[in-house]
C-alpha cells in the first residue's frame, strides 16, 4: 500500500475525501477523475483518515468536479482490491467513505454548496 504522506487532512468543508474505516485492516482509497485528477484517502484499521484537495480548482468551485469516478480500495496483505464506480453531482463535495467490511462500504456525497446529499452502498 502506498503512503501519501503528501496529502493533508480535512480543515475546510468540501473538496474532502473521508474514510471511516470500520474493518481492522489498514484501507486505501484512489478515485481518479477523468479531467482533474488523482484523489487518495487511507485509514489504519478501525479508524477515520481524510484528505483535504484543491478547494479552488482555479475557478473556485473546488474538486473533485462533477463527473464518473474510478475507484479502487487496497487492503495490504492477501486481502483482494476492488475496483469501483460511481457518479459524483457535486463540485467540490465532501466524500464519506465508510468501510463496513472488506466486503461492503457506503459513500455519501455532501454538495459544499448546498444541503444535497447523494448516497452509494457497493457490496464485492
Amino acid at each position: 500500500m502506498a503512503n501519501f504522506s503528501f496529502a493533508k487532512p480535512c480543515i475546510y468543508n468540501g473538496s474532502c475525501f473521508k474514510l471511516n474505516n470500520q474493518h481492522n485492516q489498514s484501507a486505501e482509497i484512489v478515485c481518479h477523475s477523468k479531467y482533474n485528477g488523482f484523489f487518495p484517502v487511507e485509514a489504519a484499521g478501525n479508524s477515520d483518515g481524510s484528505t483535504q484537495f484543491d478547494i479552488s480548482l482555479n475557478d473556485g468551485m473546488g474538486s473533485p468536479e462533477p463527473g464518473q469516478l474510478q475507484c479502487e480500495i487496497n487492503f495490504p496483505g492477501n486481502e483482494a482490491s476492488h475496483s469501483f464506480s460511481f457518479h459524483n453531482p457535486f463540485w467540490g463535495p465532501t466524500m464519506e467513505f465508510t468501510l463496513l467490511s472488506a466486503r461492503k462500504m457506503t459513500i455519501v456525497a455532501y454538495d459544499k454548496w448546498g444541503s444535497n446529499q447523494k448516497y452509494f452502498d457497493f457490496s464485492w
